[in-house]
């Protein structure tokens, strides 16, 4: 299938220019781990909002309309954690979370292990759609 990734053409805040992050082979854009330094940055401010890129445009829902796995793609930890209820251990979670910046890293970004804990079977996916019924 084809890799989605919430970027568009709007250019970050980042002091590396026009040079995109090397990306291992095989790996999707959206699950590419990335250190703090590499990750862009879109609102120069130590918020949730800083890392989060704009969403594609889906021409056929019209101006305005985003698709749940656009949003999830570009969750940050911070947010994830008021959504989803983490009742579980997750190695180095509260590292993350303790820190200013790194608690606002996209859950796409997190090194493997931590992401493949945090979406285990799934279950973030019915918080996320009982928030946004609400």
């Amino acid at each position: 299938g084809e890799d989605i990734d919430c970027a568009s053409s709007s250019r970050p805040l980042d002091a590396a220019g026009d040079k995109e992050p090397l990306r291992s082979p095989g790996v999707p854009a959206q699950e590419e781990e990335l250190e703090l330094g590499e990750q862009k940055v879109y609102v120069d401010e130590a918020s949730w909002k800083r890392h989060i890129p704009p969403l594609p445009d889906h021409r056929e829902f019209g101006h305005g309309w985003a698709l749940v796995s656009d949003l999830l793609l570009c969750l940050p930890l911070s947010i994830f954690v008021q959504i989803v209820q983490v009742s579980y251990k997750v190695d180095n979670l509260e590292d993350y979370l303790r820190d200013a910046l790194r608690k606002h890293t996209l859950i796409r970004n997190l090194p493997r292990s931590v992401r493949q804990q945090l979406l285990y079977k799934r279950r973030y996916i019915f918080s996320v759609m009982e928030s946004l019924q609400r």
